[in-house]
């Protein structure tokens, strides 16, 4: 017997070291996201989310319909919110969602290329800048990353292991049916999955498109409560990126690189774009090549459709959080690529090292360095209201930059006006504005809803500039200017 006993261990052993990878890429990719969620300030789409989880839930839903997106997110924080927990409290939540979503991939591309494609695949995934990026936002983004992969896994699961017993196979399907549903209620984009999987299934599976036919038309009964509301935001939807409706060519050339590499960037052509559309290409060809028979080559299928309705109905869907699926599938075609190159004698692994070194590497910066942060906000409030009196008046052009003064300073001496439109809205503000003898003026993309910087041309002949302060960030979307404005 004892004998028999020792006999295990060499075996146990064997199996922890084998296990040891994956855990230490997940410990990786858990420091990597905690740092930047800690360190990094809440952004304006994160605070009104925030805001509108805060508000009693039937208001904040009807809200909701103003943001162009489904209410599931609301939902959720809604009990956080009501409890007061702090932001950060929420932010480890959703690095808790984008981790899940890490070891996921790992799962997916496991079981259909093996344990090394699979353990690259989830390397890359840790570490790459926008997916670590998205998964600390207090949005839908992470959540619905983690949903959809979880739909993808059940499906592999159902085709893959032919060997399930029936009651395991109906509640794999049962699975898949219900992160459909919730998928639909965190992001449309859900549809444009939905529509990407049936389509691998009738191409790749047709004797088995049935089952995924039936859930498909019960996630989409299940999602008519909604259908009203979609509607409505179809109407004003895909509108708000002037940018992206301008030069769609460019907006998609740079997909990869933002989705991949460098969320939020200004420039179209530059080296890390270049990089990533022609490592995209090439990982997608390997895949093709190399697991032509598998769901993975179809991962990014639902990106190139959002590409496709965005062009048809002359939309700008182009922004990098609506592309992180195309994230971890250029994750997983690389696995698959890079595995194959590691097979070669030793300079394919040494080259394979380097690549996710350098990944990695830039990954940690961008987590690290809070120049390529979102804005700062407590720094810029601090500022302000270190200089701003009673009688002031903090003008912020958007106005979705009180929300995040909201969220750092409750209440405030000086008067806050919000502008989010030029021509008329800016001549009515500015009424109310001259009656400050001084004046704040917080410009955060401020192009965007003032195109032709209406309101300064009606400040001018009022009050003079007497400085300016600018909070830089990589990208120009999320710097900031504040000027001090005097009466003349």
């Amino acid at each position: 017997m004892q004998d028999v006993r020792d006999a295990r261990v060499p075996r146990s052993f064997a199996r922890f070291w084998t296990e040891v990878p994956f855990w230490v890429i997940l410990i990786a990719a858990a420091l990597l996201r905690c740092i930047e969620a800690i360190r990094r300030p809440l952004q304006v789409d994160e605070a009104l989310t925030l805001d509108m989880a805060g508000l009693p839930l039937k208001q904040g839903v009807a809200l909701m319909g103003a943001d162009v997106h489904p209410p599931l997110i609301l939902i959720m924080l809604h009990p956080f919110e009501a409890l007061h927990v702090p932001d950060v409290v929420v932010r480890v939540i959703m690095v808790a969602l984008g981790i899940a979503s890490v070891a996921i991939i790992y799962a997916i591309v496991n079981l259909w290329a093996g344990r090394v494609p699979a353990l690259i695949a989830m390397m890359l995934a840790a570490a790459m800048p926008t997916i670590v990026f998205y998964d600390t936002w207090v949005r839908m983004y992470a959540p619905f990353s983690t949903i959809e992969l979880l739909s993808w896994y059940f499906l592999s699961v159902v085709f893959v292991k032919h060997d399930l017993s029936v009651v395991k196979r109906r509640t794999v399907w049962a699975g898949w049916v219900l992160c459909t549903i919730a998928s639909l209620y965190l992001l449309y984009l859900a549809l444009f999955v939905l529509a990407s999987q049936l389509i691998w299934i009738a191409v790749r599976e047709r004797a088995a498109l049935v089952k995924p036919l039936i859930g498909a038309v019960v996630a989409l009964a299940a999602f008519l409560p909604q259908l009203p509301v979609f509607i409505h935001q179809m109407s004003f939807g895909g509108q708000s990126w002037p940018w992206g409706l301008e030069h769609p060519g460019a907006a998609i050339f740079r997909i990869p690189g933002e989705a991949l590499l460098h969320p939020e960037t200004d420039a179209w052509l530059d080296p890390i774009h270049v990089i990533a559309v022609v490592g995209l290409a090439a990982a997608l060809a390997a895949v093709f090549f190399f697991s032509r028979d598998t769901a993975l080559p179809w991962l990014g299928l639902s990106s190139l459709l959002v590409v496709l309705v965005s062009l048809a109905k002359h939309e700008s869907l182009y922004l990098d959080r609506y592309f992180l699926l195309l994230g971890y599938a250029a994750c997983a075609w690389c696995g698959v690529a890079l595995a194959k190159v590691a097979a070669m004698p030793r300079p394919g692994g040494l080259a394979v090292a380097g690549i996710v070194a350098l990944v990695a590497a830039y990954g940690i910066v961008r987590a690290t360095n809070p120049y390529f942060y979102t804005a700062d906000w407590p720094a810029i409030w601090s500022y302000v209201a270190l200089r701003a009196d009673s009688r002031d008046a903090v003008v912020a052009e958007q106005p979705s930059s009180l929300l995040a003064l909201k969220r750092i300073l409750p209440r405030t001496p000086f008067a806050q006006i919000g502008v989010d439109a030029g021509g008329q809205v800016a001549a009515a503000k500015t009424e109310t504005i001259k009656t400050h003898r001084r004046i704040w003026l917080v410009l955060f993309e401020a192009t965007a809803v003032d195109p032709n910087s209406d309101l300064l041309k009606d400040l001018s002949p009022y009050y003079r500039v007497d400085r300016v302060t600018r909070f830089d960030r990589a990208t120009t979307g999320e710097s900031v200017t504040v000027a001090e404005l005097n009466r003349k």
